[in-house]
């Protein structure tokens, strides 16, 4: 950590081409910070550089990234109690200060949701929201979706979900990938992203199933972007789900490739070299556990998870149509929960997660964690309804 101070003394070295004079000159004034704070000094200098430079940090950093996790949490948190001081200090008669401290110090309202235990369809009907009570009054046939879980997920993820896409009068699958979830004992290295895209077909061909909404959360992108290369003719739309989407010849290692050194990591030091664990909490718990963050549902994940092949987060998508998402309406949901501090840290370590920019995207928010299926399942049914 000293020499990586020493380093960041002389932001010329480290970014020669990058830095410009603004930070520069922001640099040289605040440099006194690391001679006064040592270690700390360095936290204090990444505030001087503009977030669109932090990407390089991360890259530099390694893994001492968690650095930079503390760096862009301590900045939130200043600048919102700065605000209030000053708030304070001009003794605001309209309760602006007042208001702001409430903001400030007061726990993060969200819904409670109870662990995976539903009643028949009907009561589930009765209380999943207007959307879903016209849907279904309109519908003359039901709509088939196929829903791919995640990294580390399985079946279970889908729990909460699908008795409201039912009640809305849906038909929907959420099959465990070949290793994962109920799978966990079929785990072996040759386990690779083509497995799990098999998996899929094969479902879809062998019950027949066709005008498929195929939807895709996270690692399942990769998934489900095979399957519609695959089985063009029996898919009606593409869903992706707080995730990518991949590129012909591409693998995690081209879309998260901080994420995929990790785990790499993590299959030498405790998985034989190929087995991947799933992370049992985030650093910090910055973002809780794939976006969960409150009981009893995060200790229920963290039992879930399962582990998962580190061929899958490295074999190439080969598609034999490079255009084949383009030829399908499509929808990417973003989930946008977790606070500012999550957010940022996704356009830094996963911009390509971010919605897509290219024409012919429908997009839509969930104010939700990454694993919205557990979190607001409810809200979810209705987007998905929606594009029925």
């Amino acid at each position: 950590m000293r020499d990586f101070s020493e380093r960041l003394k002389t932001p010329r070295v480290l970014f020669p081409n990058l830095l410009n004079t603004t930070v520069q000159n922001s640099a040289s004034r605040h440099r006194s910070n690391l001679d006064q704070f040592g270690t700390q000094g360095m936290c204090v200098s990444l505030f001087l550089l503009p977030l669109h430079l932090m990407p390089i940090l991360i890259q530099f950093l390694g893994d001492h990234g968690v650095c930079l996790m503390m760096t862009v949490e301590f900045r939130m948190l200043a600048l919102r109690l700065a605000q209030f001081l000053r708030d304070v200090r001009e003794h605001s008669r309209n309760g602006v200060a007042h208001r702001r401290l409430l903001r400030f110090t007061r726990p993060r309202v969200g819904t409670t949701h109870c662990l995976p235990c539903f009643h028949e369809a009907e009561a589930c009907h009765e209380r999943s929201g207007s959307v879903l009570d016209q849907k279904r009054q309109d519908l003359a046939s039901n709509v088939t979706y196929v829903l791919v879980h995640g990294a580390f997920h399985g079946s279970w993820c889908w729990s909460r979900l699908i008795p409201f896409l039912e009640a809305a009068g849906h038909v929907a699958y959420g099959p465990s990938l070949t290793g994962l979830g109920d799978r966990a004992s079929l785990l072996s290295p040759q386990v690779g992203l083509s497995t799990h895209v098999e998996d899929i077909t094969g479902l879809i061909r062998e019950r027949d199933l066709h005008d498929v909404i195929l939807l895709g959360h996270s690692y399942g992108a990769m998934v489900i972007t095979g399957v519609a290369d695959q089985v063009p003719d029996r898919v009606r739309h593409l869903v992706y789900l707080d995730s990518f989407v991949p590129r012909t010849g591409e693998s995690m290692v081209d879309v998260g490739a901080l994420v995929i050194a990790q785990f790499r990591r993590e299959a030498r030091r405790h998985g034989d070299g190929w087995r991947v664990d799933p992370p049992t909490q985030r650093p910090f718990g910055i973002g809780g556990l794939f976006g969960v963050t409150t009981e009893p549902d995060l200790s229920w994940v963290r039992s879930m998870l399962t582990p998962q092949s580190l061929k899958s987060f490295e074999e190439p998508l080969q598609l034999a149509d490079p255009g084949i998402v383009a030829r399908f309406p499509r929808t990417h949901i973003w989930c946008t929960g977790g606070g500012p501090l999550v957010l940022l840290l996704r356009r830094l370590v996963g911009p390509r997660a971010l919605p897509p920019k290219e024409p012919g995207w429908r997009l839509r928010r969930l104010s939700s964690g990454h694993d919205a299926m557990i979190i607001t399942p409810r809200a979810l049914a209705e987007l998905l309804v929606e594009i029925a």
